[in-house]
């Protein structure tokens, strides 16, 4: 499942998917694969093992169980952020952590009391990012493949993912441990009655009575329909650091523009993945000759085809854009340009 960052994919897994699980009698299994995304085989560990003694507890403390699964999500949260900006180097599994790995989903397995786990593993598409984590994501397919054809236990697994480009890499191109065993679906963005319900919630514990409904769906579009960023809009309205929604909305404007994550990724990029990515995002043929004489007086030196293609392959990589037609591209990251643009490094 695909979606931009900030757009819900973690709330849905624990807020909706994770209880819906429970009440089906699935064991849900959440691991965030940000909460340490230098060995992302820690935090799956971790997550098949509390499973696993959730679902062997002689009263499953399913309540209790949810609660660490939200706890985990905002924690790894905090991580990513702190991650984005200075990344440490890949810590590959061991034989040990691969065979670790195996031991607690076999446990799992014979500890699911009817036989169903649903497995979410949250921006998977970082396991795309680095070849030191391949020995991780073929264990995962060999010891599910292994567990599915002891015919017991059903694993349903749900890999997210924030990058397009790494999400596919990792799951349907050929010679993928994954390949052809996924299907592949876009979270959908919230529509008008997400807004519909803010506008109501906060006409009646802010007292809010003049809130325009149409000015709210506006704001939430100008946030790219980010719930992240329009949760901001509604705590500044509750906390009254904000007495109209367009002061709501440039405070979350605000908050963004300076935020330091955004500067760091940016100041991260080459001068000409810069200019490659602002061109992608405002529809421009980046082939064209007029695109590579003005890539050209940018950088003050020739910028020829095969420039504009490394850069991007750059970029796919960091997965801020993806291919959509041939020779065309999309932007994949609406946060960084809702940033670069208020921040005038790409034209609005």
């Amino acid at each position: 499942m695909f979606a931009p960052r900030r757009k819900g994919k973690t709330w849905f897994l624990i807020r909706d998917l994770a209880p819906a699980a429970v009440r089906r009698k699935f064991i849900p299994v959440y691991a965030s694969l940000w909460a340490a995304p230098d060995a992302p085989h820690a935090p799956i560990i971790d997550a098949v093992v509390s499973g696993a003694e959730a679902a062997s507890a002689r009263r499953m403390p399913w309540k209790r169980y949810l609660e660490r699964l939200q706890s985990v999500a905002l924690n790894a949260g905090v991580v990513s952020v702190s991650w984005a900006v200075g990344a440490k180097d890949p810590t590959p599994a061991t034989e040990d952590d691969l065979g670790r790995l195996a031991k607690a989903l076999a446990t799992l397995a014979r500890s699911a009391p009817n036989g169903q786990v649903l497995l979410m593993l949250d921006e998977a598409q970082h396991l795309a990012t680095d070849r030191r984590f391949d020995g991780l994501t073929h264990c995962l397919r060999t010891a599910l493949d292994t567990i599915e054809a002891g015919g017991a236990t059903k694993f349903h697994t749900l890999f997210t993912g924030s990058s397009r480009t790494n999400l596919t890499r990792l799951l349907n191109d050929k010679g993928a441990p994954f390949y052809r065993s996924v299907e592949q679906i876009d979270l959908p963005d919230l529509d008008r009655g997400y807004t519909e319900f803010v506008v109501t919630q906060l006409k009646r514990y802010r007292g809010l009575k003049s809130l325009d409904r149409d000015r709210c769906w506006e704001v939430f579009n100008a946030l790219d329909r980010s719930p992240f960023y329009m949760e901001v809009v509604i705590r500044s309205l509750m906390l009254r650091r904000a007495n109209t929604l367009d002061e709501g909305f440039e405070y979350a404007l605000a908050q963004l523009t300076n935020d330091p994550e955004f500067s760091a990724r940016w100041r991260g990029l080459r001068q000409i993945d810069q200019i490659i990515y602002g061109s992608i995002c405002v529809g421009d043929a980046i082939y064209s000759e007029d695109a590579q004489k003005r890539y050209s007086i940018a950088m003050g030196h020739t910028v020829d085809v095969a420039t504009i293609q490394n850069s991007v392959r750059r970029l796919r990589r960091l997965g801020l854009v993806s291919s959509s037609t041939r020779g065309r591209y999309r932007n994949e990251d609406p946060e960084l340009l809702l940033w670069a643009r208020r921040n005038d490094y790409v034209p609005k």
